[in-house]
């Protein structure tokens, strides 16, 4: 195929068969024949031995100043590389002149070649290349490769050319001429002969890019996503420790309240109620309200809620006294942990009060 890209002629060759008994990871092939060359545009031309030495001096003098790369369909779909040529040199079969290369091949390439998926190399290169930089000038610069999977000519020694090639070469060994064939007439061929329809290929190209810019879109929804839900849950910690804070004001005020107007009435000491009350309002302020609402006074207070020199002081029954006693044991001995033990100490350190109990009517 004779190509003109921003005025550059850029050549490429029939299709070469690749061998995929010798394919591996470094596997030699063959890009071109020494030979005649002939194009509907620009009529006959020819590959010599001296074109391939300046082409290795090129290469080997890395005149483009960059890797050359073995493409896929001469890049009609992408630019991914199927593989990087190391070297290229000459090589002489059945007394043919040929130019070979030294590849290092993709894995996906490799596996691609063994599953059939693609059977023919098309050479690129340039007759006349200037340098985009010094503006010098070079013969012959070999700029790449391409697996191409599209046979164009019959009666070739498993030669092909990629379905937008106009041009083929004849080895110097081959007498018969074959006919060129236009672009549509090898579409129809490929049709006739072997079932392919080019249009559904590209299609399907098409739609596959397709489906792989959707991934990538619900691919970048789906990061923006999980950086949202990251968000949420931080600000729903934050407003967690909020409401916690603010359920912890309120409970000290509600049982601030509760604890101010039980000790003016003489239902609770401050001690009981900085300590073990606290401790069961925390876990169940009903529970505690209700059993402050349900205590009788029992201890005489002064305005301020300090107790007086008589706690006894209005109680008239021996249970009644001996109540007041357990709560002030429950408030100030460390050693009672509740109420039933407390009442129990009180009756040991008042056997008078006891025993009067005795003779009080149960309630």
């Amino acid at each position: 195929m004779i190509e003109t890209k921003n005025k550059r002629t850029i050549l490429c060759s029939e299709g070469i068969s690749i061998n995929l008994s010798e394919i591996d990871s470094n596997g030699d092939i063959q890009l071109l024949f020494a030979g005649k060359n002939y194009s509907k545009k620009y009529g006959e031309m020819t590959l010599t031995e001296r074109d391939f030495d300046e082409m290795i001096l090129n290469f080997n003098e890395k005149v483009r100043e960059i890797e050359i790369q073995i493409n896929y369909d001469h890049m009609m779909y992408s630019g991914e590389a199927s593989g990087w040529i190391k070297k290229i040199y000459k090589k002489v079969v059945d007394g043919v002149v040929q130019l070979w290369a030294a590849v290092k091949w993709t894995d996906e390439a490799i596996q691609k070649i063994r599953d059939e998926k693609y059977k023919y190399i098309s050479s690129e290169w340039e007759p006349e290349y200037t340098h985009n930089k010094t503006a010098k000038k070079y013969k012959n610069v070999f700029v790449g490769a391409a697996l191409t999977n599209l046979p164009l000519m019959k009666g070739m020694q498993q030669v092909s050319a990629d379905e937008s090639n106009d041009v083929y070469f004849e080895q110097l060994t081959k007498n018969k001429e074959d006919k060129i064939m236009t672009k549509t007439e090898m579409i129809a061929k490929l049709s006739e002969d072997h079932g392919v329809n080019v249009m559904e290929l590209q299609e399907s190209a098409k739609k596959v890019k397709a489906i792989e810019e959707e991934k990538t879109a619900l691919s970048v929804q789906l990061s923006e996503s999980k950086r949202n839900l990251a968000a949420k849950e931080t600000e729903v910690t934050t407003l967690s420790d909020q409401l916690k804070a603010q359920e912890k004001v309120l409970f000290d005020a509600k049982y601030k309240e509760a604890i101010t107007k039980a000790m003016s009435e003489g239902k609770i000491t401050k001690a009981e109620a900085d300590g073990t009350f606290r401790e069961l309002a925390e876990k169940d302020f009903t529970l505690a309200e209700k059993l402050l609402n349900e205590r009788v006074a029992t201890v005489n207070t002064n305005t301020k809620g300090h107790d007086s020199s008589n706690p006894l002081e209005g109680s008239t029954t021996a249970r009644e006294k001996l109540d007041k006693l357990a709560d002030i044991e429950l408030a100030e001995n460390k050693d009672v942990k509740d109420y039933s033990q407390a009442w129990e100490l009180a009756k040991t350190k008042n056997p008078d009060l006891t025993e009067q109990l005795k003779n009080e009517p149960k309630e």
